[in-house]
């Protein structure tokens, strides 16, 4: 049989860690071909050596059945490949017309940006976009549409075989829907895909052949059709997962967190809260669901105080905190922000020193108030990565984006639970990690629920919300508009309310709240 693309006996190290050992992977032409793995896996080193990012240690690349040798993006991309970056690689300054141009502008001394727009034009057509975009600063386009403007930038170079690395990292559930429409679409025009995933559902949903990585290696290739997600997980990790569940209880306890009528005022882009009140009590995962959009954003930066409400309070254990200053919550409430690398991480520093984030006046790390304690707070970091088992290529000292990101949330979870917090915030806790590394992040949940911890959890995933939360509270356009008992729901039910449903539509049916 003859493939479009052969990537043959691949191997890339850096210093003793061996990212891709020996690893095959073959292509049908006009194929969806997904390659799925752990985080650290070794996909994306795969990605980066095919799309001449890095230079392979060993191997070869068969494209079209001539050998070829990339030294750069360029020469990849005259081969016919594109290849869309999880962080994508636009500039957020300039506009979506020179955005895509930039490299290959026509025109000699001038750009032809006339006719630039005159060959993009289709592209846009076909997109369903508007050429009014040409002129609009990338920076103001929300995600999903940066994204379409990734591919766009891809396919006017000519780009025949398009590598999608982790595409729905960033996504809500409505782009990741609309991500696959286009996906198909580019199958359907003849395109070959490379879709680089951890998420076994859609894995299941966009391909038709999958290669498995393991810790650097291929450990099988299959068809689609001949697989569940329950194989593919067993694959991936090597074991079968473990669920990770709560039983629902009945808990009587004083409520430890008080949102009472929290108004923000009206902005672009933003959804505003329109009276938001909800309680938590002492020992319980109270999840907040909801499609995205619908007030999430807002309820959490008044949590953490960067945002101060219009009207309304917020009181953790009886003290009213509303206008309380983020940097003087730290004692009352651990957070897990929903974006590690920008919210809950300094990439360049080293692991031990993300390890102290937020905590670097606490005593135990800090001496005559002036002072760094390193030999406790590298004792700290070292207990962290053999607690919370956080894969480092040689030790804590490590720069933190040395980690894949699954380790890299390993390391927040760490931090914020290392002081036995009475209160845990995590907001989507386990957006763009892995199966293994979701199924640790949860039992670490369910750990702190049983030592009697309060739990706030704001999640889009709405099955990490049910398998976790004891009460459910549903968002919707800037409100909670309904809480459930977490004891026989159904995702249709949840379902409903998130949609904006209410109570006197439903006929004849029985609803916990």
């Amino acid at each position: 049989m003859s493939y479009l693309l052969e990537l043959n006996q691949i191997t890339k190290t850096f210093g003793d860690l061996v990212a891709n050992d020996h690893v095959t992977v073959k292509v049908k032409e006009g194929s969806i071909h997904s390659i799925v793995g752990e985080n650290g896996a070794g996909k994306s080193t795969l990605m980066n050596v095919l799309y001449g990012l890095l230079k392979p240690d060993g191997g070869e690349i068969i494209l079209r059945g001539k050998k070829m040798t990339f030294t750069s993006p360029l020469d990849s991309i005259a081969a016919g490949l594109g290849m869309i970056h999880q962080h994508f690689m636009l500039i957020p300054t300039m506009t979506v017309l020179d955005n895509i141009i930039l490299g290959y502008e026509i025109g000699s001394f001038k750009l032809n940006r006339k006719q630039s727009r005159k060959e993009l034009e289709p592209l846009f057509e076909s997109f369903g976009l508007e050429f009014s975009l040409f002129d609009t600063k990338l920076g103001e386009l929300p995600v999903g549409l940066q994204q379409k403007i990734e591919i766009i930038k891809a396919l006017y170079r000519k780009a025949s075989l398009i590598v999608f690395d982790e595409p729905t990292a960033v996504l809500t559930p409505q782009e990741i829907e609309e991500f696959f429409i286009l996906v198909n679409k580019l199958k359907a025009e003849g395109k070959t895909i490379l879709f680089i995933s951890h998420k076994l559902n859609e894995i299941m949903e966009i391909s038709d052949e999958v290669t498995i990585m393991r810790a650097g290696k291929v450990v099988d290739c299959v068809q689609k059709s001949d697989v569940n997600e329950e194989i593919l997980a067993k694959l991936m990790i090597g074991r079968d997962l473990v669920e990770q569940k709560v039983t629902f209880r009945e808990n009587n306890n004083e409520p430890i967190i008080q949102v009472q009528g929290l108004e923000t005022e009206v902005k672009l882009g933003s959804t505003p809260l329109k009276k938001l009140a909800f309680e938590v009590k002492k020992g319980e995962v109270f999840g907040v669901a909801g499609v995205a959009g619908n007030g999430q954003t807002e309820l959490v930066n008044i949590l953490v105080g960067t945002q101060f409400p219009l009207a309304g309070h917020v009181i953790i254990n009886g003290t009213e905190v509303t206008r309380v200053p983020s940097h003087k919550r730290t004692q009352s409430m651990a957070y897990i922000p929903e974006d590690r690398q920008t919210e809950g991480l300094i990439m360049p520093l080293s692991i031990s020193k993300n390890m102290i984030l937020g905590k670097v006046d606490l005593p135990q790390f800090i001496r005559h108030k002036i002072f760094l304690n390193f030999k406790n707070i590298n004792e700290n970091a070292q207990k962290a990565v053999n607690d919370y088992s956080i894969k480092v290529s040689s030790g804590i000292h490590d720069p933190l984006k040395s980690l894949s990101g699954g380790n890299q949330q390993k390391v927040i979870v760490a931090r914020e639970l290392n002081d036995e917090p009475e209160i845990i915030l995590a907001v989507n806790p386990t957006r763009g990690i892995d199966i293994g590394s979701i199924e640790y992040i949860h039992s670490c949940i369910i750990a702190e629920r049983e030592k009697g911890k309060t739990v706030l959890l704001i999640s889009n995933e709405l099955s990490e919300i049910m398998a976790l939360s004891d009460r459910i509270g549903i968002i919707h356009d800037g409100q909670i508009t309904k809480i459930l008992d977490n004891n026989g729901v159904t995702k249709e039910q949840i379902g409903f309310y998130m949609l904006g449903g209410k109570d006197e539509e439903k006929t004849g049916e029985v609803v916990a709240g």
